[in-house]
């Protein structure tokens, strides 16, 4: 999206900080908002500062990079799956993103965790964008259809 001639993305990442438009203060207000910690994260998710499948899955990815950067430490990095999970346990994208970045993770060399864990939570982020592109072409070809159908009546 574009805010004053900028463009944004609903999450990214930045100097080892998530950065999310916060969902709650939409449309009045334009908050750009840090998660620091897998707790920031979590709370994001459970207080709905991230809205939508996607961006769901999305900021619990970032939360399992964030909580690498907290305390590279396996068992941590289960907790916090876990945490996250629970934060909304019926969302299914984002069970899926944790799953999947978990089975990246696991039996990972500490060294590399966090890179490895940036890359596939930035691949998440990428996929989704993609999706929601091809959602839209492909809407918009059906939206045209129905109107070409009215307008010929």
């Amino acid at each position: 999206m574009k805010i004053k001639g900028k463009s944004y993305r609903t999450i990214w990442f930045d100097n080892n900080t998530v950065k999310i438009i916060d969902q709650t203060k939409l449309p009045h207000q334009f908050i750009i908002k840090d998660l620091k910690t897998s707790k920031d994260a979590i709370n994001a998710i459970k207080t709905m500062e991230v809205r939508g499948a996607p961006l769901i899955g999305a900021t619990a990815a970032y939360g399992l990079v964030l909580s690498i950067i907290e305390k590279n430490d396996l068992s941590f990095l289960k907790k916090t799956s876990e945490d996250l999970i629970a934060s909304r346990p019926t969302a299914i994208n984002l069970k899926w993103a944790i799953d999947r970045m978990m089975k990246k993770l696991l039996g990972v060399n500490s060294n590399e965790i966090l890179k490895i864990a940036l890359e596939e939570a930035k691949a998440i982020v990428e996929e989704d964008v993609n999706f929601c592109k091809n959602i839209g072409t492909n809407g918009l070809k059906i939206i045209e259809e129905k109107a070409k159908k009215k307008r010929a009546r």
